[in-house]
């Protein structure tokens, strides 16, 4: 199995998702910020995709995305 790669998230940043998650009017925008606080918390691709209905190659992308739409470290 492949080593987990954990990255941290402060507090600020972990508000600010968990606040999108739960009243973002878009639904693409819920998921993607689920997405990542799942990521972010060490899950691997595979679970974060299979637990939020993504594919994994989507689970990379919002990950990939998220400084640039969030402000969030890479």
């Amino acid at each position: 199995m492949a080593a987990r790669k954990t990255i941290q998230l402060g507090d600020n940043s972990r508000t600010q998702l968990q606040r999108i998650v739960k009243r973002a009017r878009k639904w693409r925008e819920r998921g993607r910020a689920q997405t990542l606080l799942l990521q972010y918390a060490g899950a691997f691709a595979q679970e974060v995709a299979q637990q939020t209905g993504l594919s994994a190659r989507g689970t990379y992308y919002a990950h990939a995305l998220a400084p640039k739409r969030y402000g969030l470290a890479a």
